[in-house]
């Protein structure tokens, strides 16, 4: 069996937003009581270090001074360190100081509020130091919150299938096109063909997938974006490659819709009807109910994996954990230990993309014989068989769950719904 442009990984996400003026935050006061003065001058030495492996883009020069176990903007131990690799901390233009605006003891070791001074231009973090003085942690310190999407009500809308992947119709600006549904990618993405980076980026981003870690090729500021009835506006989104997906039936596609846009809604799939409805939520999680909807089969209750909803299916009578992404045209196991007697080979998949230009790997794919998600059990459901990095050996559930029968995720009551 040969597939060439099977998607089954998500994009993964993260950045630092750009800072304000540096001048008006440098008049905050260090506040370092309590903090030894050894402490103190270890911190700014790891501080020095960390400018000047920026500076000189270098993990080696940066590597000295970070902690055993660090952690980027909330991303596991594992990907925080192979971003940093990958390049997370590269600025756009030179540092030429950190000022401490704060520094307070944790028993961690330190918490401090920093800004990177780059010219007229300052880059507000939070950067934790363990008991050696060593950076144990880098996170964004936004001056604003993004502005939450808006649904006064529930709404459906017709979704396009296309390569495996559901694209819905909405408008960015004054462009309208097709958009990938992608509750894999953290934020908003948009289509390098048709947008420009029109803002200084501070910290770059990283994006996950089936072929490891890249960066993306700037960032774009929109005015708003508006998707049937939900709205929000002044976003920032990234810029990726999307020609390896852009076909006739989903042109001009110009990026992808986020869990960023759906993460306090309720978001249903009916495969067979092509349509996916969005519900706002109460404030106990619970939405209005649709008049002749039957009660769900199953209620899967689910915890977070950065912002994939994380759970557990049963096969051969083995748990499996699994995460969930819209946005992923297969799904994926990363082996098949102890449930050899259950799957059904296809065949050898040889290419997987991750949206971009599809990548030799070596990979089955076939069918699991039963899959339960609580009272409901999928048969035959397809798989291929790969491991996806960075995730802990989690398996991947995408499109082809909800071609099987309607489903619904409640992001705020972190629970999926499922019809059989």
């Amino acid at each position: 069996m040969r597939e060439d442009h099977n998607r089954p990984t998500p994009r993964m996400t993260r950045h630092v937003w750009p800072a304000a003026l540096a001048g008006v935050l440098l008049l905050s006061a260090c506040q370092t009581s309590r903090i030894g003065g050894g402490e103190k001058e270890q911190i700014k030495n790891s501080l020095r270090g960390f400018q000047n492996a920026i500076n000189a883009r270098s993990f080696d020069q940066l590597d000295p001074v970070l902690s055993a176990e660090v952690q980027v903007d909330g991303l596991p131990g594992e990907m925080s360190r192979a971003g940093l690799k990958a390049g997370l901390p590269w600025t756009p233009s030179r540092v030429e100081g950190i000022q401490i605006l704060s520094a307070t003891k944790s028993p961690q070791g330190v918490e401090t509020k920093v800004v990177l001074c780059m010219g007229r231009n300052g880059l507000p973090l939070k950067i934790g130091f363990d008991p050696a003085g060593k950076i144990r942690s880098i996170d964004a310190d936004p001056l604003w919150k993004p502005e939450e999407a808006s649904v006064p009500a529930a709404f459906s809308s017709r979704f396009v299938v296309s390569g495996g992947l559901l694209f819905v119709k909405a408008t960015v600006d004054n462009k309208t096109g097709y958009f990938l549904f992608d509750t894999g990618s953290s934020h908003l993405l948009f289509n390098k063909k048709y947008f420009t980076a029109n803002t200084e980026p501070g910290l770059t981003g990283i994006s996950a997938s089936i072929h490891g870690l890249k960066q993306p090729g700037g960032l774009v500021q929109v005015r708003s974006l508006r998707w049937e009835g939900l709205r929000t506006s002044n976003q920032i989104g990234e810029l990726h490659d999307f020609s390896h997906m852009e076909r006739p039936a989903v042109s001009p596609l110009l990026g992808a819709i986020s869990h960023a846009e759906v993460k306090n809604l309720a978001v249903a799939f009916d495969g067979k009807r092509k349509i996916i409805q969005v519900h706002p939520v109460h404030r106990d999680g619970s939405r209005s109910r649709i008049e002749g909807e039957p009660p769900p089969t199953a209620i899967v209750p689910f915890t977070y994996f950065l912002h994939l909803p994380n759970f557990t299916a049963r096969i051969g009578g083995k748990d499996v954990p699994l995460l969930f992404d819209s946005g992923a045209q297969m799904n994926l196991l990363p082996d098949l230990a102890g449930l050899e007697n259950h799957f059904r080979p296809f065949g050898e998949l040889r290419g997987l993309s991750d949206g971009g230009e599809p990548q030799k790997v070596a990979a089955v794919t076939g069918a699991m014989d039963r899959l339960s998600l609580g009272a409901v059990t999928y048969r035959w459901l397809p798989f291929v068989i790969h491991p996806l990095p960075y995730f802990g050996g989690k398996g991947m559930l995408g499109v082809p769950l909800f071609q099987q029968s309607r489903m619904e995720i409640n992001f705020p009551a972190r629970r999926i719904l499922l019809w059989q």
